[in-house]
């Protein structure tokens, strides 16, 4: 299993909720923010979207986004009206409206923005959530972005018709593909961050976050896992440290973690949960589970 792969099997996402904005001439919303990650789809003309600690980004007409942070942010028709308090009469000011539909101004919509919401399992939400910027913009041009776009339709229409049979199953499944198609985006572009998402572009760390994935109850060690990818020890473990933002032990240690989370969600016994990660006793990997989670894992079952 490819890593993004393995880490999206671990997210469980659950149905989303959409809404539509309809705007015209000077407008201004300020969204209070949520645990939630959100996303959403530009149809028509154009909107500026910005966080507390992220520069306003313009989106135009076929243009996505995906919010993964979950604080506060706004949407406006032009950069400088995002930063203000939206008290000028000419801007229309409104409260989070996901679940239904907005319109602002008169006459025929500017701008169509359709929009919603992914609920993240807490358990796992921050392997996503931690890595990536306020804002994620996926623009028309972007190689992901017509299969996001489609997507993302596919969402709207189905979230729209709540009563179809099979609706919730689609929509869970079309939430994995739009994630999977962002993240895409985001590893092929220039600007990509430290993380294990940067890695999955990196050709001499990619074969090792593999391998991690694909057997993560294996005794990796730092030797075997620079051999894998044709470097030295010490320039892979700097590498992968610089890349990643931890070393390569630690990595793992963190996954097989997550890995015991979703077991152990599932009743999975504690003796067998180390097993099946590579620990020899069952006070070791109480002791690995501890330093990572906070409590023993046998606490830590619902």
């Amino acid at each position: 299993m490819d890593p993004l792969s393995d880490v999206l099997s671990m997210v469980a996402v659950e149905a989303a909720v959409t809404s539509r904005l309809d705007a015209s001439g000077r407008w201004g919303l300020r969204f209070s923010g949520s645990a939630h990650a959100k996303f959403g789809v530009v149809h028509r003309g154009e909107c500026w979207i910005a966080t507390a600690s992220s520069e306003p980004e313009r989106l135009t007409a076929g243009d996505c986004y995906l919010l993964l942070a979950g604080g506060p942010y706004t949407m406006a028709s032009a950069p400088d009206l995002a930063a203000h308090e939206f008290a000028a009469a000419d801007v229309r000011f409104a409260a989070d409206a996901v679940g239904g539909n907005l319109r602002l101004g008169d006459g025929e919509p500017e701008s169509v923005v359709t929009g919603g919401r992914f609920v993240l399992d807490p358990d796992h939400a921050t392997l996503l959530l931690d890595l990536l910027p306020p804002v994620l913009p996926i623009a028309s041009a972007d190689v992901p972005s017509p299969a996001l776009l489609a997507a993302m339709d596919l969402l709207v229409a189905e979230t729209g018709c709540p009563g179809l049979p099979g609706a919730d199953l689609v929509r869970n499944h079309l939430a994995h593909i739009v994630l999977v198609q962002a993240f895409r985006s985001y590893v092929d572009s220039a600007d990509r961050p430290a993380g294990w998402l940067a890695a999955l572009g990196d050709p001499r760390l990619a074969p090792a976050l593999r391998a991690v994935h694909a057997e993560p109850g294996h005794p990796w060690t730092v030797p075997e896992l620079a051999q894998r990818v044709h470097l030295a020890r010490s320039t892979f473990a700097a590498r992968f440290r610089d890349v990643v933002g931890v070393p390569p032990l630690e990595y793992l240690l963190r996954l097989r973690m997550r890995h015991a989370v979703r077991w152990l969600r599932d009743d999975v016994p504690v003796t067998e949960v180390g097993q099946r990660l590579g620990y020899a006793s069952h006070s070791s990997f109480s002791h690995a589970f501890t330093r990572v989670v906070g409590v023993p894992p046998g606490r830590f079952r619902p």
